[in-house]
């Protein structure tokens, strides 16, 4: 064994790649209903940390802001008419799951 350290198996072993990250993999999981909501916030077009304060300070709950329309959203500062429709395009998509 003291060998197989020092100077190798004598041969490659190969280690299989890690798995990649999937998108929306953030980090850790959220643990207070606060950072879940943000989290979830940021899960949305164009949405970084800051925007998703932003925007729970404005509406107050995800329910509000899901019901919001593109008009609504340009009232948050930072996002304009675009990304509005972004948005509002993710809450109005319907689910199209294929088996």
């Amino acid at each position: 064994m003291a060998n197989q350290t020092q100077f190798g198996l004598g041969y490659q072993v190969s280690v299989p790649d890690p798995i990649p990250a999937t998108a929306g993999d953030h980090g850790p999981k959220p643990k207070t209903p606060e950072e879940l909501q943000a989290y979830i916030v940021q899960l949305l077009p164009d949405v970084g940390p800051a925007m998703a304060k932003s925007i729970l300070q404005m509406y107050g709950n995800l329910r509000t802001l899901f019901s919001a329309t593109t008009t609504d959203l340009t009232k948050v500062e930072g996002i304009g008419p675009k990304k509005a429709q972004k948005i509002v395009a993710v809450f109005d998509q319907e689910y199209n799951h294929k088996k």
